[in-house]
Parts: structure tokens; sequence; C-alpha cells
């Protein structure tokens, strides 16, 4: 098993409108691997939600189905 330190793994992204959140999310899902961690920070109503509905359909998902928690 590897272990990476969070320095080592750490990406800071600001997004620049709603499409652009989506579309990360996209090229992320479809980078992700079984196994792999995505923790997100940010404040209530900063596009999390948004951003892993993206992921969703990045892999393969149906984006619509992710709510937010909130």
């Amino acid at each position: 098993m590897t272990v990476l330190s969070l320095s080592e793994c750490e990406l800071v992204w600001e997004s620049s409108s709603p499409a652009a959140s989506l579309s990360m999310g996209e090229a992320l899902g479809r980078l992700l691997r079984p196994g792999d961690l995505v923790a997100l920070f940010g404040e209530l109503g900063s596009g999390k939600t948004l951003l892993v509905r993206g992921v969703a359909a990045g892999l393969g998902c149906v984006a619509e189905e992710v709510h937010s928690p909130s």
C-alpha cells in the first residue's frame, strides 16, 4: 500500500463559474480509481455539491442524483 502525506497530493482550485466547476468535476471523476479518496472543504454555498455532480458524471453516474447533505 502506498501512503501519501496530504502535502504531496493537495490541490487548491478556485472556480470561475458553475460550468467550470462541473467541467473540473468531470475531469476529476475520469481520473479517479477505486480506493481513491477526495476530501472537499468549503463554505456553505461554495459549490461543493456542483463539483461532486461533475465527478459523478465523470464516473458515469447520473449527476442529478447527487444532492447536498445540508
